[in-house]
């Protein structure tokens, strides 16, 4: 699939966002691998500042728990586009923020999926993007 306008700038503002954060180390093929399924699918939530700059954007999957444990085992971690939407567990897949918009991001976040999951499972990372294991959050109260 290639990319359309819109598709690509997308992908060039978290591009940018990355280039600005410890993950710059990142090559662009490995962001680009990583962010082209979301981008493309919607499964993707960003705040900007005031003149629409990125500073946070996260990303999620819809995994079965055999895709997450694949998931969670593989360094570098990679999922193909056809397993982002193959099961009912959340996962949000990458969280970026600059300093100091952590917290909106994460309400933007929750926001979007709150109406749709109790929980979700996060890959947790370091501040280079290595990741280090897996936590889950509850996202609301049950009914």
């Amino acid at each position: 699939m290639q990319p359309n306008a819109v598709d690509a700038q997308a992908l060039g503002l978290a591009m940018q966002l990355l280039f600005k954060t410890d993950r710059k180390k990142f090559s662009i093929a490995a962001a680009y691998v990583w962010l082209w399924p979301a981008i493309r699918l919607g499964q993707l939530v960003t705040i900007e500042d005031e003149d629409g700059v990125w500073t946070g954007y996260a990303l999620w999957a819809y995994l079965t728990p055999e895709t997450a444990s694949h998931l969670v085992l593989q360094d570098p971690p990679f999922l193909p586009i056809s397993d982002w939407n193959e099961g009912d567990q959340l996962w949000i897949l990458d969280f970026v923020a600059m300093p100091g918009h952590h917290r909106r991001l994460a309400r933007a976040l929750r926001h979007r999926l709150r109406p749709h999951f109790k929980q979700a499972h996060r890959l947790v990372r370091d501040k280079t993007g290595a990741m280090l294991g897996t936590k889950t959050h509850r996202l609301r109260k049950d009914s």
